[in-house]
């Protein structure tokens, strides 16, 4: 038999550590990440694989780890594996001894043939040490002190107080003057946290040794504080009694299942500012992991719509979160406020989906968030209404290249909220917390929350939703203060999207970008009236196109689009006969209102010799039509195998689309940046100097400079061949995607063809 496994492009563990000139690459953030990969793969065949199966490895050392290209760590020996049967969480194996790597056996198994998970723990546990000293547990060294290798060497320093004198000399090369502060060597914090659990997982004894779910955690603690010891916001026990007035009564806020909550004011340069403690109960036996779990969090994971870490305290028994003040507090007390109107609710709810959207999807890391415990309390109202997402005591972290996207856990959250089949099972997914924001949409559209209706139903909001849409009831749930001010489009795009939310199969629950995505279309649809009022001033009747366009007659069409068709034609209008396009938008199109406003957006807000005028446009019965600028040589697409456009003009107008291109994305007058999402040589249109002028803007994204490092959620993500690759990655553009279109422009341009051409075939 031939097992084909990956190709490990930087070897074994084993081979690295025992190289002088490899090691130099293992810093010490490299190493525990390296850990931490391991034990994640350990805690998953101990305890996270489907149908209750486990499995001990039996020969974890480091030449069985392996390496790739990035040091991403895998386990790769699996010959000596067996299964625990379902069931048997708590019992052991008696299973015949290998007598091969002694350095790593665990000893209580070797005298009595007791195999359990704890076995692993053991050689994890050498692997760890071996990693910390950079040398293998078998080496000379060791060995001329105990025929057991490291272990016993590690355990004897550890209760000397000299094993600080093991760690790699390369580790500490850099460290300078200022022990444990420079890049390459370990924290204080840090260290200590790695070398206790080292210590743990070598005990002598099963029963003294962790879980590889403590591993996991306290490994991710240990590369929190190396990746925050620059910069760290940690404040005294002190400052924070100084703040709170010592946690007097008088500043006391709130509570919850891990706390007490306080107001205070922090010097501000020359003012203050107020904040807001958050002090763990420490009686609560998980209050150090929920406290380590947020503020990992909220260190590594900023974002406007997620609450702002303004500092922590972790001394003696205290353990203190300082966070930044919102004036209005949660956004359950304002459920059935005439105040919050339905625009004011659809922000709130986009805002949440864009914290939510940016936690899954882990942009620039290496990990995602589910939060847990999604409802309107850990809803956070600034003065100006902006919702910021909070409490995350309860998140997990999870790599965002899991393939099996769940873990196990026992089930927690607040009732009314959590998932149903995470709540029967413990199999938790990003779509969990889809769910919980279902809730808290119906919530918002009801006026009341899931706990009055479940008092006043006799069952929570998902149950009484779904019976309340089997009986057609869809508007009589709508809270009765806001119902009327709902535009029907606006109100049936919510609650579509809300109800996915709400699915029992996980499967069929929407991504937040979708929900992100639809929640906007669903406040467009809510604004369209006011905003065509903006342009009322650029209004053609629909009489005045059809005697342009020979009433839409087909010799005048000059184009086929994906949401109508283009008519050229002679418009007389306001004095002048000019030469026109007539794009008149399909309305049977699903999203033909959306992308007729989207193109009236974009082009009557700017103004630039590059771009096609916009003249007016129709919107009357049926008819939604955008009349602009005629490109009396078309589009570039017609000549890219001319002979006749030469490379001069060639070179002119792939300048006009960059100028046109720099200015959506950049405009010193602008607080916002038009992704355009349809870059093609058939969107680049030319005028009778040859001038470009690009069109095309129907697709159009309008981005504030808020956001402008972010991925905006689309539907549309441009033309065959044009499209940017990374989309199906992240799920939506950013102005990198209209570069990435327009570099497939140039590269038509200079080779004269199209970067899809259709066969006869088609």
């Amino acid at each position: 038999m031939i097992l084909v496994i990956d190709n490990f492009s930087n070897g074994f563990l084993g081979e690295n550590l025992g190289n002088i000139k490899d090691k130099r690459l293992l810093n010490w953030e490299n190493r525990l990440k390296i850990c931490i990969e391991v034990a994640h793969a350990l805690r998953y065949i101990h305890y996270e694989m489907e149908d209750q199966k486990m499995i001990i490895n039996r020969d974890i050392c480091s030449y069985n780890i392996g390496l790739d290209e990035n040091f991403g760590a895998k386990i790769i020996n699996f010959s000596w594996s067996v299964f625990l049967p379902p069931n048997q969480d708590n019992e052991a194996l008696y299973h015949k001894i290998r007598f091969d790597r002694p350095s790593y056996r665990d000893p209580q198994y070797e005298k009595t043939g007791k195999l359990k998970r704890e076995s692993d723990v053991y050689g994890f546990g050498v692997v760890l040490f071996e990693i910390l000293c950079g040398r293998l547990a078998y080496d000379p060294i060791y060995k001329k002190e105990s025929d057991k290798g490291l272990a016993f060497v590690a355990r004897r320093s550890f209760s000397i107080g000299t094993l600080e004198e093991m760690i790699d000399p390369i580790l500490k090369e850099e460290i300078g003057e200022i022990k444990f502060v420079l890049n390459r060597g370990p924290n204080k914090d840090s260290l200590h946290t790695f070398i206790t659990i080292a210590h743990q997982c070598v005990a002598e004894t099963q029963d003294q040794r962790p879980t590889m779910k403590v591993v996991v955690k306290e490994l991710e603690k240990a590369l929190f504080f190396q990746n925050n010891n620059k910069d760290n916001p940690k404040m005294s026990l002190e400052d924070i009694k100084r703040v709170t007035q010592n946690f007097h009564d008088d500043n006391f806020i709130g509570g919850g299942g891990f706390g007490k909550v306080y107001k205070g004011n922090l010097q501000d340069g020359d003012g203050f500012k107020t904040i807001v403690a958050k002090r763990l109960d420490t009686r609560f036996g998980q209050g150090e992991q929920q406290f380590f779990s947020e503020l990992q969090i909220l260190l590594d994971y900023k974002h406007e719509n997620v609450i702002g870490l303004v500092g922590y305290c972790d001394e003696t028994d205290e353990k203190v979160l300082i966070y930044e003040y919102l004036s209005k507090g949660s956004l359950d007390r304002y459920l059935n406020h005439t105040s919050l109107t339905w625009v004011k609710r659809l922000n709130i709810c986009i805002d949440v989906a864009r914290a939510l959207d940016f936690l899954h999807g882990g942009v620039g890391k290496q990990a995602k968030v589910i939060h847990r415990d999604i409802k309107t309390e850990n809803i956070l109202l600034n003065n100006d209404w902006k919702a910021k997402l909070a409490d995350f005591g309860l998140s997990l972290i999870c790599s965002i290249n899991q393939e099996t996207d769940y873990i196990i856990d026992h089930a927690c959250g607040t009732k009314g909220y959590v998932d149903p089949l995470y709540r029967q099972s413990g199999f938790l997914t990003i779509e969990s917390d889809i769910y919980s924001f279902g809730v808290v949409l119906f919530e918002i559209l009801c006026g009341r929350s899931t706990f009055e209706i479940q008092k006043r139903e006799g069952h929570y909001l998902r149950d009484f939703i779904e019976k309340s849409f089997k009986e057609g009831k869809h508007g009589e749930v709508v809270f009765k203060q806001i119902r009327e001010h709902i535009v029907p489009k606006s109100l049936i795009t919510f609650q579509e999207v809300a109800y996915q939310c709400l699915h029992l199969e996980r499967e069929k629950r929407p991504t937040t970008k979708k929900v992100l995505m639809q929640l906007k279309k669903a406040l467009v649809f809510q604004n369209m009236a006011s905003t065509m009022n903006q342009f009322a001033h650029l209004q053609i009747p629909l009489e005045a196109v059809a005697k342009a366009t020979n009433n839409f007659h087909h010799d005048n069409i000059i184009e086929h689009g994906g949401v109508g068709i283009a008519y050229k034609g002679r418009l007389l209008w306001s004095g002048r006969l000019m030469e026109i396009i007539a794009r008149r938008f399909d309305c049977k199109h699903v999203d033909g209102d959306l992308e007729f406003l989207a193109e009236i957006s974009a082009l009557s807000d700017l103004k630039h010799k590059n771009l096609v005028s916009v003249i007016g446009f129709c919107d009357e019965i049926d008819e939604k039509i955008i009349v602009t600028t005629y490109g009396a040589n078309g589009s570039l697409g017609q000549y890219l195998n001319s002979l006749n456009l030469t490379w001069k003009q060639r070179l002119r107008i792939c300048l006009g689309v960059a100028r046109a291109l720099s200015h959506l994305h950049y405009d010193k007058g602008r607080d916002y940046a038009i992704l355009h999402c349809n870059i093609n040589s058939n969107t680049i249109l030319l005028d009778d100097n040859w001038e470009t002028k690009l069109s095309g803007f129907e697709f159009s994204i309008k981005q504030s400079l808020n956001y402008k490092d972010q991925v905006c959620p689309c539907e549309h993500t441009g033309t065959m061949g044009c499209m940017d690759p990374a989309i199906e990655k992240t799920g939506g553009v950013t102005q990198k995607s209209d570069i990435y279109s327009f570099g497939v422009v140039l590269f038509e341009t200079l080779c004269g063809r199209k970067a899809v051409i259709q066969n006869e075939g088609g």
